[in-house]
């Protein structure tokens, strides 16, 4: 079911992308190409331009299309565990970072205003689940790490590491099995009895039940 959602959100992104209604994005696993909208001369001057087909250049060079099919398909084989799920936002959002962080190399200068081109694009694209679209994903975190990590952010993030890595051993403990169910030892033809000279001897478990003790 959730393989079929995800085949029929990325043909509506891909109908959109073929009428000029979807973009800036890469799509496209084996062959990335860029998509943008028809507007995209309109909606960003020349300067905000360059930085977004840079920004997109850095996902085709790092090959986030082929990462994102795998991330997809985790999502799929393990629909249930929603540990899978956060982690394949997180992945998609640390691609985003990385790529914003090429370009912020690039142009140093520019840092301020690949933030507002950020924010101008933001919510433009519809979701996809293969492409790596500009603006979609999470405004503020981008936002932040653009402006330089400070001591508040460092500290949430270890809080952050810190619960995750607590919950994510608890489960595990929860999980593990807490000791095996040893069946009760059994002879085979145990109850069997032999008759030597008439006399019927107990069942051959009690004798073993001797022994053992």
């Amino acid at each position: 079911g959730l393989a079929g959602l995800i085949a029929l959100a990325e043909r509506a992104f891909r109908a959109r992308a073929r009428a000029g209604l979807e973009g800036p994005a890469v799509m496209g696993v084996f062959c990335p190409r860029l998509v943008i909208p028809h507007d995209f001369a309109k909606r960003f001057d020349a300067a905000e331009r360059e930085l977004v087909l840079a920004h997109e250049r850095a996902h085709m060079r790092r090959g986030d299309p082929r990462g994102n099919l795998i991330i997809t398909a985790c999502q799929v084989l393990g629909w249930l565990n929603p540990f899978v799920h956060l982690g394949a936002a997180i992945a998609r959002l640390d691609q985003e970072i990385a790529c914003d962080a090429d370009v912020v190399a690039l142009t140093p200068k520019a840092r301020k205003r690949y933030a507002e081109t950020l924010m101008k694009a933001h919510a433009c694209t519809a979701a996809s689940p293969l492409a790596c679209a500009f603006g979609r994903h999470p405004l503020v975190a981008r936002v932040r790490v653009l402006a330089g990590p400070g001591p508040v952010a460092a500290e949430g993030l270890t809080v952050t590491i810190a619960a995750l890595t607590a919950v994510t051993i608890l489960a595990v403990w929860t999980l593990t099995p807490r000791g095996l169910d040893v069946p009760p030892f059994r002879v085979p033809g145990g109850e069997a009895r032999v008759f030597v000279d008439g006399v019927t001897p107990p069942p051959l478990s009690r004798h073993v039940e001797a022994l053992a003790q």
